[in-house]
């Protein structure tokens, strides 16, 4: 089983790169999992190649269909790694810790500020419609989204 490691090793991660955008650690692993697990069954019918090539493209499949790659894709965007455009675990902390902090500085605000930055950035709400839905004039809505993002401002400005 070493021998088809490292035989097929630079194949395995071509295919996974090729099919999810990125090296995967975890999908290689498990196909050669896969392959020592099904080598018994293998029938040289065709080029053992071509074996390891239908193998890996049906653990890609099975990785799209997951509950984990479901969830991540339907989560909020992440900051992206550079170098390989996939997220860095480091930086998906990151980003759950500095939306944590937000989200902390945005319920410190008074409960005016909060409510109309509430309405336009996690609502999308033009000051329009704030205007209209909070029955103020849209003079009042525009000074005091100008008054919470100054305070959000200064309560996170560590962050940049």
């Amino acid at each position: 089983m070493f021998d088809m490691v490292n035989k097929y090793q630079n194949l395995v991660r071509h295919i996974i790169r090729k099919k999810t955008g990125a090296v995967n650690l975890d999908l290689e692993q498990e196909v050669f999992v896969r392959l020592w697990q099904k080598h018994e069954t293998y029938r040289e019918q065709g080029k053992e190649k071509s074996w390891v090539c239908v193998i890996t493209n049906n653990i890609c499949i099975d990785y799209f269909k997951s509950k984990f790659f479901i969830h991540e894709r339907n989560a909020s965007e992440i900051p992206e790694n550079l170098a390989d455009g996939m997220p860095n675990p480091e930086d998906m902390y990151s980003a759950a810790q500095r939306q944590k902090i937000v989200l902390h500085a945005v319920n410190k605000l008074p409960k005016k500020l909060k409510q109309v930055i509430v309405l336009q950035e996690f609502e999308g709400l033009s000051q329009d419609e704030i205007a209209q839905r909070l029955k103020i004039p849209v003079g009042t809505v525009k000074s005091r989204i100008f008054t919470a993002r100054q305070k959000l401002a200064d309560e996170l400005k560590f962050l940049l």
